[in-house]
């Protein structure tokens, strides 16, 4: 069975880290609110290893330069991206809509990738 990495918060300030053996994240994530706890974070342990490597290393680990088929993404639609989410969060959009909708109308095939990942990422709660 895979142990996994958890980020957890305990009471409105404490962030604890710990490790749990289980079949899958949901798993995790129920062990982890059986304890009284909020999941943050929940990473299988081999994938952990691999991503604070990486980070080490001075690369953003987190997903992307595990994939073999990565593809750098220009700067000019990092900027287009961050400037849509910026305007639809100052205007009260709920982030996961906004993340959709920035998908929706993403024309680079590889920003599209990472944003619906981001999106994913968002609603299972997985990001730190």
């Amino acid at each position: 069975m895979p142990i996994y990495i958890y980020k957890a918060k305990k009471g409105p300030v404490e962030i604890v880290n710990g490790e749990v053996e289980a079949v899958s994240k949901d798993e995790v994530v129920s062990k982890i609110n059986e304890m009284g706890l909020t999941a943050l974070s929940v990473v299988e342990k081999t994938a952990y290893s691999v991503e604070r490597r990486a980070d080490s290393k001075g690369l953003n680990a987190k997903r992307y330069s595990l994939n073999a088929n990565f593809v750098k993404i220009k700067s000019k639609h990092i900027d287009t991206f961050t400037k849509q989410l910026s305007s639809m969060i100052k205007a009260s959009v709920p982030i996961l809509r906004a993340l959709a909708l920035i998908s929706e109308q993403t024309e680079n095939k590889t920003l599209k990738k990472v944003v619906e990942d981001l999106t994913d990422q968002v609603e299972d709660g997985s990001l730190i």
